[in-house]
């Protein structure tokens, strides 16, 4: 039989590499299968000339030498397994190809080239062909007399299948080619010398029983079926791959190398065992994932017999460590070498034994099942490898005393990829030189992740090697993979800050409406329907309600008022006449059941309750123990006739008219879906902040009409209410039930010459809807609105293609985004037109007095494109919970993410 590595390969270019099992087109990107185990070598004659006859006759003598170079593999149905089967020597088992291109044309050299690495037409595993050389002869030298020989410039390519070859066998290769060319021979001890048959052979029979009870324990309550959150460019749904790669280099400089080189021998460990650990931790940061498992290719080669053999050895080792965040990197260190002494012991169990410890047969395919070591095609856990190799000095081959010498090419470019990941570490003993690559599947990945993926990794080793030793002491968690260009972009994000005038800290919402009243007094302020109400009367019928409070119910500063009123004239009074009176404005629904609404007024204690005639029966059945005083506030205004003639003292409202910023101005309540509802504390400078902030982002401003959509249960219905009156502009306010009517809507809109509507994009898209089935909207626009905002809900583009038909093209669509608890929003978007060409709108940028950072589970910032949980701060946040400051210590923290 094949050898273990032999058949994991031969089985995984069948079936992982297949265009016969590649699926859909449309999923897999499938193109022109390619060769994804090619191993060739590049030289090019640097000085002397060479015999191609003589070259010939060498590779016979290796190929006579090296049984697996003329070795066939082929799968036996009658045995179920692979085989192998040395050939005799033959002149069909190998031929020299000879090319020969334009002087100086190196596209058609590079093509070549390229065509060694990915043509799957040059090896036939069953037919023994698994080695070829190609000669490519420059025409300009093909001149000589003599025709045999290869000189300056001529390429030599020596190509071989990965099921006959690993990275090792090529020094060997080398050494042997030398001696042979050069001695017309090798030396054949046939009786000692074993052949790499007999090496499959032996490993077929040896006691794997230890290794496979410590791969048990090492990999048990391992997830095999979790994906590891990298930045997937394309999410496949089978493991099929095309084998089409590429690789991203990055540039280790001589200091950075010298450092890291130093700090291996100052700790006696090696390169392969730090790096490791580097690989580690970055994988940590960029998946925030503490359970990982990285494949690493093991040489394999464990007994002294076979260190001088060519073939196929290499083993896939899962290093799997469990790593503790709050553990500093020296400590993930210590545990990533005991890991890798352990598994030394152990790293010769073959990958599919390791495999097969966990696989279910029950739930293989009927042809998968009959493969019985082929479990090793699917690689269920392994999505990124780690591969350090200390390069091998044959970068020049010597012949004939130096006289000639062949010098390795520099050919960069990488077409393959065997996994979807790996990071590749060389490090040349003789240079001092350490070169890193991200080699990767272009089926998942883009370039531009990689290189991004690239740029970080090197980050991470110079802030560990470069940058502070101190760093090794702190906590892995704390390590940044935020590039510096990108900690300028968050911080530019977030410069937000908000100049305070010193006289502005005593501006209340009702003072900024107080400044609005004086300076347009007799400008609309409040229209529902056929009724409406200057800035002035407004004024006058809110000191009206707030002296009433004072002198009849005897209210104080910072007690909370409810009001449960219909949609009417009455309710944006109702809500200024409490701020009036530095009280507490807290909403109740008319629709909300009645039990909802005494629970909120029993949060609040609230000994006073805003209604009217619409209102007035909801309560009517409650007890009241007189703790309790129900306000018409319909009625105190239908009395204001009387109450002018008696007079009503002013002078009561001056006492309260110097309260300051941080005093409460309303409390909003969650909806208690998962419990009792949560009251939200909003202070009057974060609300005269946010309001500040709309004005600057052009949202809303003293020209406009705005129409009040959101009930009164919605935080959005103090922005519309609070943010029109108090920058100057005008409210328009719907009647009981009019929402629903999208007639009703849409003609308030059009008659009332709104310009400022706010909606969530549920029922923006039932009004364009309407407005698609009414000739009237299709035949002419709403063209006097300039502002549509929609939040509250998720926000795509199909809402914004189904309301641009009417709507003008000066029409500013915004998404708004922010809970509750950052003072009704926290970002806003402008929405532009390439927006739409993507299902999902951004949330945009913080507004000011807002700032937005997301964060890791440990508190740290993410770098861009990365998922975390966003947290907002600034001047705009709450002041915390209702009667709950165990709620309140959870979601307010203090935090440095700089």
């Amino acid at each position: 039989p094949a050898s273990y590595a032999q058949e994991r390969f031969w089985f995984d270019e069948q079936i992982r590499f297949s265009s016969n099992n590649s699926g859909s087109q449309s999923e897999n990107k499938v193109r022109h299968q390619i060769a994804i185990y090619n191993i060739p070598y590049f030289y090019k004659i640097e000085n002397g000339c060479m015999s191609i006859k003589k070259l010939i006759h060498t590779l016979n003598v290796l190929i006579h030498k090296h049984s697996i170079l003329r070795t066939l593999l082929n799968y036996s149905d009658e045995m179920k397994c692979l085989k192998q089967t040395i050939l005799p020597i033959s002149s069909n088992i190998f031929k020299l190809q000879i090319s020969h291109i334009t002087e100086n044309d190196e596209h058609q050299l590079n093509q070549k080239l390229l065509e060694e690495q990915i043509s799957n037409d040059y090896f036939k595993l069953n037919q023994g062909l698994v080695f070829r050389c190609h000669v490519i002869r420059r025409e300009s030298n093909v001149n000589y007399n003599d025709d045999d020989l290869l000189v300056k410039g001529d390429i030599i390519i020596f190509n071989f299948h990965h099921c006959a070859f690993d990275g090792v066998s090529f020094e060997i290769f080398v050494n042997d080619f030398i001696f042979a060319y050069e001695n017309n021979k090798l030396d054949l001890n046939n009786e000692m010398l074993i052949n790499y048959i007999d090496y499959s052979q032996y490993e077929r029979q040896m006691d794997m029983s230890n290794a496979q009870q410590y791969w048990r324990k090492l990999l048990n309550n391992y997830d095999r079926n979790k994906e590891l959150q990298l930045p997937y460019d394309y999410r496949l749904s089978t493991q099929i791959r095309t084998g089409r790669g590429s690789h991203v280099f990055i540039q280790i400089d001589k200091e950075l190398t010298y450092k890291i080189l130093h700090y291996s021998n100052k700790k006696g460990i090696s390169l392969f065992q730090l790096l490791l650990s580097c690989y580690f931790i970055y994988l940590f940061k960029i998946t925030q994932d503490e359970d990982l498992c990285i494949g690493v290719l093991n040489a394999n080669r464990y007994r002294p017999e076979i260190q001088s053999l060519i073939g196929l050895f290499l083993n896939l080792i899962p290093y799997r460590l469990q790593l503790k965040p709050c553990e500093t990197f020296e400590q993930t260190l210590e545990h990533v070498i005991e890991l890798y002494l352990a598994i030394t012991d152990y790293s010769y169990l073959p990958y599919q034994l390791i495999e097969q410890l966990y696989s279910n047969d029950d739930h293989m395919q009927p042809q998968t099942r009959a493969i019985s070591s082929s479990l090793s095609t699917i690689l269920p856990y392994i999505h990124t490898t780690f591969q350090f190799h200390t390069l091998a000095n044959t970068n020049r081959i010597y012949l004939n005393e130096k006289t000639i010498c062949l010098s390795e090419m520099s050919y960069n470019q990488k077409h393959t990829s065997e996994f979807d990941l790996s990071l590749i570490m060389d490090y040349c003993s003789t240079d001092k030189l350490l070169l890193c690559y991200f080699e990767y599947s272009q089926d998942i990945f883009k370039y531009e992740t990689i290189a991004q993926m690239a740029d970080k990794f090197k980050f991470l080793l110079e802030q560990l090697f470069l940058f502070s030793t101190h760093l090794h002491h702190q906590p892995i968690y704390k390590l940044s993979l935020i590039l510096p260009q990108e900690e300028q972009l968050i911080n530019k994000l977030n410069q937000t800050s908000i100049v305070v005038d010193q006289q502005s800290q005593f501006n209340a919402v009702q003072h900024l409406f107080i400044q609005c009243t004086q300076e347009f007094g007799q400008k609309g302020c409040i229209i529902l329907d056929q009724q409406c109400l200057t800035y002035s009367e407004v004024l006058y019928y809110v000191q009206l309600v707030s002296v009433q409070l004072i002198e009849k119910y005897n209210v104080r500063p910072q007690q909370v008022i409810c009001q449960c009123l219909e949609r009417s004239i009455e309710m944006p009074i109702g809500i200024l006449s409490i701020l009036m009176n530095n009280c507490i404005y807290c909403s109740l629904n008319l629709n909300d059941p009645l039990a909802r609404c005494l629970t909120l007024i029993d949060e609040t204690q609230s000994k006073h309750i805003f209604i009217h005639s619409f209102t007035k029966d909801k309560f009517i059945q409650v007890k009241n123990d007189n703790t309790v005083q129900f306000i018409n506030v319909e009625q105190i205004i239908n009395d204001s006739c009387y109450i002018y003639n008696n007079m009503f003292d002013y002078n009561l409202l001056s006492n309260v008219i110097t309260n300051i910023d941080n005093d409460i101005a309303f409390v909003l309540f969650t909806s208690g879906s998962t419990g009792i509802p949560k009251g939200i504390l909003i202070s009057h400078k974060n609300t005269r902040i946010r309001i500040k902030s709309y004005i600057e982002a052009d949202i809303i401003n003293k020209n406009d009409i705005v129409i009040q959509a959101a009930q009164c249960s919605f935080d959005v219905h103090l922005e519309d209410i609070l943010g029109s009156i108090s920058c100057g502009a005008q409210l328009v306010l719907l009647h009981s039930n009019g929402l629903l009517d999208l007639d009703y809507f849409s003609n308030t809109i059009r008659n009332n010459y709104v310009t400022h509507v706010d909606v969530v994009p549920e029922y923006a898209n039932r009004l364009a809807e309407f407005w698609q089935n009414n000739l009237l909207y299709k035949t002419k626009q709403l063209d006097t609105i300039r502002c549509f905002i929609l939040g509250g809900e998720h926000m795509n583009s199909k809402t914004i293609k189904l309301l641009l038909p009417f709507l003008t093209s000066k029409c500013k669509f915004f998404n708004l985004y922010g809970p509750a608890e950052a003072t009704l929003s926290a970002t806003c978007h402008l929405i532009q037109i390439e927006d739409l060409e993507n299902h999902s709108i951004p949330i945009g940028y913080p507004f000011v007095g807002s700032s937005c950072y997301i964060l890791d589970d440990y508190l740290q910032p993410v770098e861009i494109n990365r998922v975390g949980e966003m947290f907002i701060g600034g001047s705009c946040l709450f002041q915390g919970y209702l009667n709950r400051p165990d709620l309140t210590e959870q979601a307010l923290i203090n935090i440095s993410v700089h």
